[in-house]
């Protein structure tokens, strides 16, 4: 997966920061979105596909956000399950999520 310097989540255009400490306030986090200044920020030493999953996680509270959906109190949970089956379909299916040159 290509994590991208930015990435546009409803009309709005976040930027990717790799960071030794993603949180601003105490807390120990691998990602996070800062919404009011468009930031994905994740950590960095992170394996790969750990990394990709939690870009995935974060974008997919940025598209919750965005869509203003509330899961009643259930939030992290359902971001999480949906990431897991995305990453599940990115994994096992990667052509899908990647233009043919012929068309």
């Amino acid at each position: 997966m290509n994590i991208p310097e930015k990435v546009k989540v409803g009309g709005l255009t976040y930027t990717v920061i790799f960071t030794a400490e993603p949180k601003e306030s105490d807390g120990d986090v691998d990602g996070i979105v800062v919404y009011e200044k468009q930031e994905i920020r994740l950590k960095t030493g992170l394996a790969k596909e750990y990394t990709e999953k939690v870009f995935l996680h974060e974008v997919m509270h940025a598209i919750i956000k965005h869509f203003q959906i509330s899961f009643k109190g259930q939030d992290e949970f359902v971001t999480e399950t949906m990431t897991h089956g995305i990453y599940m379909l990115y994994k096992d299916n990667p052509c899908i999520f990647t233009e043919d040159e012929n068309e």
